[in-house]
């Protein structure tokens, strides 16, 4: 979400100039845009498994989803990858 992104923004402007000044707004993306581009309808979803809405379970499926769609564009011979 641009929240995060916004944190790892300003740790970058403290921390490393050298990243911040490569920084480009434009390229800013997350899981959503990810999963909106290459699974519309949600078909390659893995199962939900651990609490809906805590934090480390989202971002563990989230990771795992984000893998499959990875494995999907590479087996396809996809130009693109996710990861």
């Amino acid at each position: 979400s641009t929240f995060d992104l916004t944190i790892v923004r300003d740790l970058c402007e403290h921390f490393a100039p050298d990243v911040w000044r490569l920084w480009d707004y434009h390229n800013e993306k997350c899981y959503r845009t990810a999963v909106n581009i290459f699974d519309p309808d949600k078909k390659h979803a893995p199962e939900r498994i651990g609490t809906h809405h805590k934090a480390v379970d989202d971002a563990l499926w989230q990771a795992e989803y984000l893998s499959i769609l990875n494995s999907r564009l590479v087996r396809a011979g996809a130009p693109l990858r996710i990861l």
